[in-house]
């Protein structure tokens, strides 16, 4: 599975996420392993687009 986060300015992020957790509420979009986050955007990062790809 891959997550790709779209932000302000064409900057694009995509994390393969296969083994991973992903929490996206109204404050930010979290992608954390067994113990700890691995990547975050905040709500003040303004992402305009996440897209969730199972492959």
């Amino acid at each position: 599975m891959k997550v790709i986060v779209e932000c302000p300015g064409g900057r694009t992020t995509a994390v393969d996420v296969s083994d991973k957790y992903i929490a996206i509420t109204e404050n930010g979009i979290i992608i954390f392993g067994e113990f700890c986050a691995v990547q975050t955007w905040t709500r003040d990062q303004k992402p305009k687009k996440v897209t969730v790809i199972w492959e």
